[in-house]
């Protein structure tokens, strides 16, 4: 009997990991201006994703990071894709947060964030996004 049960919690854990949605996340990332890349990610619903760029060349800062946290959800009884990120850079040779936007897109919707960094070096984050359920 403690076999049969083990099995059917086994069962009911994959099927619920089965029903979990992919998103991916279409975006286009630019620092001053300049588009430095066009990252494709998929991650699971209400899972995070973690992207590192490096731009040396277009500003004093080693590296800039973007998690991002994507969840289907309703808003106004509207369904779409809640995005919370965290965006950081490399100040003075350390990891500082410089903003945590949150924004909702449809499915297959764009969503722009921009950022003004102030912190050391001032300079502008902006990307876009384009969240589809897979």
């Amino acid at each position: 009997m403690k076999y049969i049960l083990t099995s059917a919690v086994l069962l009911v854990s994959n099927l619920a990991l089965s029903a979990t949605a992919l998103i991916k996340l279409d975006m286009k990332l630019m620092i001053d201006g300049r588009e430095v890349s066009a990252p494709v990610v998929a991650v699971l619903d209400g899972e995070t994703a973690k992207i590192s760029q490096r731009a040396t060349e277009i500003n004093k800062f080693n590296e800039t990071f973007i998690e991002v946290q994507a969840k289907q959800t309703l808003v106004d009884k509207i369904a779409g894709i809640k995005m919370n990120f965290v965006i950081s850079q490399i100040i003075d040779g350390k990891k500082k947060v410089i903003s945590t936007p949150q924004v909702f897109a449809l499915d297959g919707g764009e969503a722009e964030v921009t950022v003004t960094n102030s912190i050391g070096e001032q300079n502008e984050i902006k990307f876009s996004v384009v969240p589809k359920i897979q």
